[in-house]
């Protein structure tokens, strides 16, 4: 049935609703999808004012607000503007810690957000980098501007190299995230007879909200757990690099099926899971995980979550200007009730037993699990092994140049937006750490170590995939200066939408501070994967400022170690194969179009086949079969392809 007959269908004085409806809907489809390029377009431009604009638009239904950011290149003289809402007024006059913010921006408020549960980080990062650990910590139950020290929870980044997406994308089922609905209207002084008239309209409202495209979009629905008919996993992985020692560390961590709300898998059983994986020393193993998810606390904002499997003893915090103890008067209280669950990371070890934090600058665990050999990651499931661990990060860079204050999204834009599946987001290419890591009783003590940090999130991991990272390379671990180098890539076949697949690869360098990106949408990639033992790639980039070729090579002697990862049938189940003693080679040159050849020359030599330090490079192949060496070339389909391409158009 056509618009026009539906028209007709309804009475006279429906029908001016229903165009309403429609136009409301195209409308609102229309702006978010301009906003949204006009937001990633302005990424490449070059920096005009560092002040936004911010449009309101308020629908009839006062309980939905849509906060645009425009970016100034595109407003004229926005600052000579100003009124209420529905008009253009300048960022200035918008309160501290307002709800608007940037689309691309992991911060964006959702159903859940910290706002309420924000709490005031004790770690201050000074000029040369040094993270300063004396100031006291606090719990706030709002959101306000603190005078003293960096705050967590409450700014939108908590360094100018954190990328899009560090925040959650779950809603944990941590009681913290939840409260009790509150009934505003029985709450008053007025006349019964008014408030059942309130009731009633409220309840209208509330019915016909549920008709309205933009309570549908995914700016107001954005996480992708949100399907409460299929699972979700959000996972985070963080490398560190001992050249000294040849020694490297991965700390993984997962939270699978988080949502209160689900409670079995497709399959029907129960796959709900907190875990902790460590690859240590030797490509060893250690896992230890709950089915208790419900101690799981993130922050949307920032990357900062943190599970405690067991506690030492009480903790103190403070809730607003009362201060409290998790477990004073009963030994049975823990820090799954406590309203904060952040820990004062000077206080982790003595307060927590088992369990791990990370807050952005500062990782810490206390694991006491198994290798997982007798078949499962639940307790009692393998041969014991202890980890304990305890680090400073020091950010050096994002996903893009290390001075652009607007990272970029690993997967494009529409990573905000469930798109693809899964998504996949580098949040720090290059880092350094300083602390301690204890593997098995033997002590590792680093300082200025090469650090690197990635996570994943949606229904599963890919079918099947390769992965190659490493940021030792011979002659680039200085962190001062800009003698750095780090190399990032990997591919394989994820989902997208209509039920179909694509096999996609890239291959991405940070070098002097320099991002190149060697993705689909902005050239081509081909990479010749065996079995085990070998990776080879060759990208080109021929999108953007910088056109350039890379090449990498990836030799890996040693067996490896089997690793588990998020499945869609079996959970965290036996998937991936990794090691941390490959050799790396890398070179990276300028090209340029030859009209003659109506082609792609090579140009001058940017890095010469620069080399990783021996056995220090991270590599992995997962899902399969891998039968045979895989050999293919990303081929992203349009019309995806031109939607994520379209920003690097106004590039160069």
């Amino acid at each position: 049935m056509t618009c026009q007959q539906k028209q007709k269908s309804l009475p006279h004085n429906k029908r001016s609703g229903v165009s309403c409806l429609y136009f409301r809907k195209v409308l609102l489809g229309v702006i978010l999808s301009s906003t949204i390029l006009i937001q990633e377009i302005s990424s490449f431009s070059s920096p005009v004012s560092s002040s936004k604009v911010v449009l309101s638009f308020s629908p009839p239904l006062a309980s939905h607000a849509l906060l645009l950011v425009v970016p100034p290149p595109f407003v004229p003289n926005c600052h000579a503007w100003g009124g209420t809402a529905g008009d253009i007024r300048s960022s200035k006059k918008v309160p501290p810690r307002s709800r608007t913010t940037h689309l691309f921006d992991s911060s964006f408020a959702a159903p859940g957000d910290d706002s309420t549960i924000a709490t005031t980080l004790n770690n201050k990062t000074r000029d040369d980098g040094e993270v300063q650990s004396n100031i006291p910590w606090s719990v706030v139950s709002n959101v306000t501007e603190s005078d003293n020290g960096s705050s967590f929870l409450q700014e939108n980044k908590a360094y100018p190299q954190q990328t899009p997406h560090s925040g959650r994308h779950f809603l944990p089922s941590h009681p913290a995230y939840h409260h009790p609905k509150q009934d505003l209207v029985s709450n008053t002084s007025l006349p019964k007879q008014m408030i059942d008239k309130m009731k009633r309209r409220l309840s209208k409202l509330k019915q016909q909200s549920k008709n309205i495209l933009f309570s549908k979009l995914p700016i107001a629905r954005r996480h992708a757990y949100r399907n409460k008919h299929k699972r979700f996993m959000e996972g985070w992985y963080y490398r560190i690099t001992l050249p000294e020692d040849k020694v490297s560390f991965a700390f993984i961590f997962s939270i699978e099926d988080p949502n209160y709300y689900l409670q079995k898998s497709s399959v029907g059983e129960n796959l709900s899971l907190a875990a902790v994986q460590v690859m240590g020393p030797n490509d060893e193993y250690v896992v230890q995980a709950d089915q208790d998810h419900s101690k799981f606390w993130a922050s949307d904002r920032q990357q900062a979550f943190g599970y405690t499997f067991e506690e030492s003893h009480p903790v103190a915090v403070e809730d607003g200007d009362e201060t409290m103890l998790s477990s004073s008067s009963s030994s049975s209280s823990s820090l799954s009730s406590s309203p904060h669950p952040v820990i004062d990371p000077e206080e982790f070890h003595t307060t927590v037993k088992t369990g791990f934090q990370m807050l952005p600058t500062r990782l810490q665990g206390k694991v006491q699990g198994h290798d997982g050999s007798l078949g499962g990651v639940l307790k009692g499931q393998g041969i014991p092994r202890t980890c304990e661990f305890d680090m400073k990060i020091r950010p050096l860079s994002g996903w893009g140049d290390d001075e652009d204050d607007n990272q970029k999204s690993t997967a494009g834009w529409l990573a905000s937006f469930s798109v693809f599946e899964p998504h996949w987001q580098v949040t720090l290419a290059d880092a350094r750490a300083t602390g301690y890591a204890t593997w098995n009783g033997k002590r590792y003590d680093f300082d200025n170590v090469p650090f690197y940090a990635e996570k994943n999130w949606g229904g599963s991991f890919p079918s099947k995939w390769y992965w190659v990272q490493c940021n030792s390379f011979e002659g680039y671990t200085c962190p001062e200066g800009r003698s750095r180098l780090s190399l990032t890539a990997g591919g394989g076949i994820r989902k997208i939408p209509f039920g179909k697949t694509e096999e996609l690869g890239m291959v991405c360098v940070h070098h002097n501070g320099i991002f190149y990106e060697a993705v689909p949408w902005t050239g081509e990639m081909e990479w010749d994967v065996d079995p085990w033992g070998s990776w080879s790639f060759s990208a080109k980039c021929t999108s953007g400022e910088k056109l350039f070729e890379v090449q990498v090579v990836a030799k890996c002697e040693e067996e490896g170690v089997v690793l588990r990862a998020p499945t869609q049938d079996l959970g965290l189940a036996y998937f991936c194969r990794d090691s941390f003693y490959a050799n790396v080679e890398l070179s990276l040159y300028e090209i340029y179009w030859d009209k003659q050849q109506q082609e792609y020359i090579r140009g001058k030599a940017i890095l010469e086949k620069a080399k990783s330090i021996p056995r220090t490079g991270a590599v992995e192949i997962g899902g399969g079969p891998y039968w045979n060496a895989w050999k293919g070339k990303s081929k992203m389909k349009q019309p995806m392809k031109a939607l994520v391409k379209l920003p690097y158009m106004f590039q160069k």
